[in-house]
């Protein structure tokens, strides 16, 4: 009876020491039953999962829109980080709504990507060093972490069009890639920093009537293709010296249709002092 009784002592205080080990907060992770991915079930009473890695030899580029009987929602942080068995085009089913931090970062092999209309936020560094990928289709995303595509090198848009639901950039997004132009075509600009397109050399082009893109991230940006809004002296630079050029052309009244497009920054039809204050006090630095 002691005997007993001893063992099922121990047998609870294992219990006991093992439950106080897992945190209650902690969400636990299950395998697919047939194809290596690794998930995590959300608390959203909806019975959807995120996937938060991929334990598999086998190559694939499709991600499952269920797993063992779960909707998935979200590919998670990291999930895919250096996973080279990620290649070739992928697909995402339009049950994802959205992409954690460095989910595909430095997967070589990853090609393609075409985002269904259902994800709305792409993660930091979420394609960071994807060296291989050719092509990004961003379908109606609303938001772009941090140095989301950072050193997508082998980038073969001539241009990426930025959906009309983008809503925010973050801080170095299309640094390091071969991006010939970023066109904007939304009315309302996104939200953006001085550092958006820090270290990307291509042309930003965005609407002719450019409501809301003032500031610094914008210095640069060319309207509709065409000219580099505010720089009045055409030197390839915004600052006081443009501004000096709109004062003088306000006081003798010498404006041209073209001196309008470029240097009528408030777009309210007329070059002035306004415009001349615009410039000096929002556009700090040029491109």
């Amino acid at each position: 009876m002691r005997k007993k009784i001893s063992i099922f002592c121990i047998v609870l205080m294992c219990i006991v020491l093992f439950s106080h080990n897992i945190k209650a907060d902690e969400p636990i992770v299950y395998d697919s039953f047939t194809d290596g991915f690794k998930f995590v079930i959300n608390n959203d009473g909806k019975n959807t999962c995120t996937i938060v890695g991929y334990e598999s030899d086998v190559y694939t580029n499709i991600i499952p829109d269920e797993i063992n009987g779960y909707t998935v929602t979200r590919i998670g942080d990291e999930a895919f980080k250096d996973k080279n068995q990620i290649t070739g085009k992928l697909s995402l089913p339009d049950t994802i709504i959205s992409i954690g931090q460095e989910a595909f970062r430095n997967c070589t092999h990853l090609t393609r990507v075409n985002l269904p209309d259902s994800v709305k936020t792409i993660g930091d560094r979420a394609f960071y060093n994807c060296d291989s990928l050719e092509k990004i289709d961003l379908g109606a995303v609303e938001s772009i972490g941090n140095s989301a595509f950072y050193r997508c090198v082998s980038f073969q848009n001539t241009n990426i069009v930025m959906p009309n639901t983008l809503k925010s950039l973050g801080e170095r997004v299309f640094a390091f890639c071969n991006i010939e132009a970023i066109k904007f075509t939304t009315r309302n600009a996104p939200r953006a920093s001085e550092n958006t397109f820090l270290f990307f050399d291509g042309d930003v082009i965005i609407p002719k009537d450019r409501a809301g893109y003032i500031g610094t991230a914008w210095s640069g940006a060319i309207v509709d293709g065409v000219e580099l809004t505010g720089d009045l002296d055409k030197d390839g630079r915004v600052n006081a010296n443009d501004a000096a050029v709109a004062l003088d052309l306000y006081k003798y009244g010498n404006v041209s249709d073209e001196n309008i497009d470029i240097g009528d920054i408030n777009r309210d039809g007329v070059i002035n002092a306004n415009d001349a204050a615009l410039i000096l006090d929002i556009y700090k630095y040029g491109k």
